[in-house]
């Protein structure tokens, strides 16, 4: 009876939604004791570190040496990090005309320069007005 547990709240099962579980006193310490971290997910880690660079052609000069305007711009290790930099990055559609993003392992450079690039090759991709931002992501 409630009289044995003066903690219950003596709740009628029709005042509750459907759905919902009438909380114990217990569960609900238990829940409030938790330190915040215990509710934080685990990011997924990737294999290796990668990089994406973007190559500015506005910055470009016929005296310039090929790659001397590609820069990198973000690097990340983890999925969760993978998507905050896709959702927040320009989408191909925003980008100037000739304009380049490349994705590479950390530590390599996108040029054949690079001794591991040496031997690469590269993927070159036209998409009908309005197909970029769909078939980059």
């Amino acid at each position: 009876t409630d009289e044995q547990n003066p903690s219950r709240v003596d709740n009628d099962d029709d005042d509750l939604e459907d759905g919902e579980i009438l909380e114990d006193a217990d569960d609900a310490a238990s829940a409030a004791s938790k330190p915040p971290s215990a509710f934080l997910r685990k990011p997924h880690p990737l294999e290796n570190s990668w990089t994406f660079w973007y190559d500015n052609p506005s910055a470009k000069s016929k005296q310039a040496e090929w790659g001397s305007s590609i820069r990198p711009i973000y690097t990340f290790s983890t999925v969760e990090e993978f998507w905050s930099i896709y959702n927040n990055i320009h989408h191909p559609s925003k980008l100037g005309v000739g304009a380049g993003f490349h994705c590479f392992k950390h530590k390599i450079e996108p040029k054949w320069e690079d001794p591991i690039c040496a031997n690469g090759g590269k993927w070159t991709m036209t998409f009908q007005r309005g197909k970029s931002d769909t078939s980059w992501l």
